[in-house]
């Protein structure tokens, strides 16, 4: 394991294209200066920016969004809930080491397989129950009230996930 301070003080030969592990660099943008691409497969919903938003505000902009230039590769609503909320700059990552097409697949790639995992239903239970028990706002993760209810009324050890597809455990 690389230290931060390794990490920083290390030097990193540029990413090439197609790298599957490339150097990362976190970097900051100024939120009126990105611009959504007029390539992007996603609409953003007021409501949904307003969710991010308070994911933000309780979280913390934990999760870097993808630039090419000034254009936002992906996390447009990061960016619009940022921009209402008024912060200044915002974390981003770098990804002009790939090609145009490869930009475009990217921001396909990126939303079509987020919508591909299932939850695993008992374990998402006991998650909810533990955070209810502790009285903490479950809307923050972005559940309605009757998503709450249906998962705590699955039974223990039933997995509504899809059959046909196997799962495995990932270290955490």
């Amino acid at each position: 394991m690389v230290t931060k301070k390794e990490s920083q003080s290390a030097k990193f030969p540029p990413s090439r294209r197609n790298d599957p592990v490339p150097v990362i660099e976190i970097i900051y943008r100024r939120t009126d200066e990105l611009k959504r691409s007029p390539h992007r497969v996603r609409k953003v919903k007021r409501k949904h920016v307003r969710r991010i938003q308070a994911s933000i505000e309780r979280f913390g902009f934990s999760q870097p969004i993808l630039v090419r230039g000034d254009e936002i590769v992906d996390g447009c609503t990061r960016a619009a809930a940022a921009e209402n909320m008024g912060l200044d700059a915002i974390p981003c990552i770098d990804v002009s080491h790939l090609s145009d097409d490869d930009i475009r697949l990217l921001r396909i790639t990126i939303n079509k397989l987020q919508e591909r995992g299932a939850w695993d239903e008992p374990a998402l239970k006991l998650e909810l129950a533990h955070q209810l028990e502790f009285n903490q706002d479950i809307s923050v993760a972005g559940f309605e009230a009757w998503e709450v209810d249906a998962v705590l009324e699955i039974g223990a050890g039933e997995d509504l996930a899809d059959e046909t597809d196997t799962s495995f455990d990932t270290p955490d």
